[in-house]
């Protein structure tokens, strides 16, 4: 017995969205934020910290990554959310 395991398990969730990654972190003029796995919908937004919408973007289903501009942004906490069909990835982003 035992030597049964035939359960492949590299199915584990390889094509979809695995959440997301921000570098640099803290940033001062730019950050890339960069997801993993594929998509068919998506879209990023970026609050501050009073939770007003700074930026928004629909993502390419095709891209891994998007590079913002945040130097003419006030130094400070963000929250940065990205929605992967339907599932909701978030960071917290500081510019210093």
């Amino acid at each position: 017995g035992g030597g049964d395991v035939e359960h492949d398990l590299n199915f584990q969730t390889a094509g979809l969205p695995t959440g997301i990654t921000l570098a640099p972190n803290p940033a001062s003029d730019l950050t890339t934020v960069r997801w993993g796995g594929a998509f068919e919908t998506g879209s990023l937004r970026i609050f501050d910290a009073k939770g007003s919408l700074v930026f928004s973007a629909i993502l390419d289903s095709g891209s891994s990554g998007a590079t913002i501009e945040t130097g003419g942004w006030e130094r400070g906490f963000y929250l940065v959310t990205a929605l992967l069909d339907g599932e909701m990835f978030t960071r917290k982003l500081i510019l210093e």
